[in-house]
């Protein structure tokens, strides 16, 4: 492939970068710029367009939305953007509702969270909104085996059309998983993550249908992923669990 006709490629397909980032919005910290984030995306654009196999007979919009978010996702990665209280933090809060879900048999509240780490309720989802990347990176490196078959991250048994080229009898199983626990959501918490992964709705709209602003659902994902882990992690080791 020549210059010219990637360069054609590129042009053709820059809209599913701003596709991705805008959906990642959601657990992207703040303080990341998204110019920087497009810019990642393009990278995983072109390598989509290097890499990309017909004969696998797999759509190569959907390839190429595996590729952007990946490559989003190593740029996540590599930018120091949390400093260790924040990483500490963040793992204090998965250790607490860990805790009370082993105290109590069920998933804790907000009251509970906050009387078992000794703040308030302001700075409960202040640690929400800290935790935004953390708990992306969390549902990417959260990876089950069905069967011994090829792993299957959290991230893409969410995502109603995943975009991982991975067969989808390997998701049924933590799919399946995934609906069980969901069901057990408070209505505000399971409408969140139905509206954003299921009818791919933006955050604007979503706040618009719960009458919440974009910083309230970011801080009720973050905290619907932290206990999706504690509970899949229950659920699904020893096969599953990194």
């Amino acid at each position: 492939m020549d210059n010219s006709q990637r360069e054609k490629l590129l042009l053709k397909y820059a809209h599913l970068v701003k596709y991705v980032v805008n959906r990642m919005l959601i657990s992207i910290p703040p303080c990341l710029e998204k110019d920087d984030l497009i810019s990642a995306g393009t990278i995983g654009l072109l390598e989509a367009i290097e890499k990309y196999d017909s004969g696998k007979g797999i759509n190569f919009e959907t390839y190429a939305i595996y590729r952007i978010r990946g490559a989003i996702l190593d740029e996540l990665r590599s930018v120091n953007w949390a400093p260790r209280t924040v990483q500490e933090k963040a793992r204090e809060l998965e250790r607490a509702y860990r805790h009370l879900e082993q105290r109590w048999g069920r998933m804790a509240t907000d009251e509970e969270i906050t009387q078992e780490l000794g703040i308030t309720q302001e700075e409960l989802y202040r640690r929400l909104d800290e935790a935004r990347g953390i708990s992306t990176l969390s549902l990417e490196q959260f990876q089950y085996s069905p069967n011994g078959g090829g792993q299957v991250t959290l991230l893409d048994s969410l995502s109603s059309s995943s975009p991982s080229p991975l067969a989808d009898t390997e998701r049924v199983e933590l799919r399946e998983a995934l609906a069980n626990v969901l069901a057990t959501l408070p209505e505000k918490e399971r409408m969140v993550m139905t509206l954003y992964y299921y009818e791919e709705l933006t955050l604007k709209e979503i706040g618009d249908v719960l009458h919440l602003s974009e910083s309230r659902v970011c801080q009720i994902h973050t905290k619907v992923i932290i206990k999706l882990r504690v509970r899949l992690r229950k659920v699904l080791e020893p096969a599953g669990a990194s």
